[in-house]
């Protein structure tokens, strides 16, 4: 994932999993480009599954397995076709192929996440 797309994603409600198993999912409050992270209002769940809330978390970036971003993202400008950037129509296809499927991996992330608080 570009760390422009995790840039785009400050502010939004994020899910990151560490290389532990951990998994928090807040709002992004903050990001740098060597990915260390900076959430709010943060439900973290042990690789036990065991739940907690946290007013505040910072994760360090070479912990992070991945990011699920919101969808609504697959609209940032960094997507936009244009022809005067490198790489032209077959990078942004790439780039749109690689966000979809993030997309729908994060749609069933939550399903389960929604079935752990059930």
């Amino acid at each position: 994932m570009p760390v422009k797309l995790l840039q785009e994603a400050e502010g939004h409600v994020v899910t990151m999993e560490l290389k532990n198993g951990d998994v928090y999912c807040g709002n992004l409050v903050e990001s740098e480009d060597n990915w260390n992270c900076q959430l709010e209002s943060v439900i973290a769940t042990t690789k036990k599954r065991k739940t907690c809330n946290l007013s505040q978390l910072f994760v360090r970036g070479r912990k992070v397995r991945f990011v699920i971003v919101p969808s609504m993202l697959k609209h940032a400008p960094m997507f936009i076709n244009s022809d005067t950037k490198i790489g032209g129509t077959q990078d942004y296809l790439l780039q749109t192929i690689r966000l979809l499927h993030l997309t729908r991996y994060s749609q069933r992330m939550v399903a389960d996440q929604n079935k752990l608080y059930e």
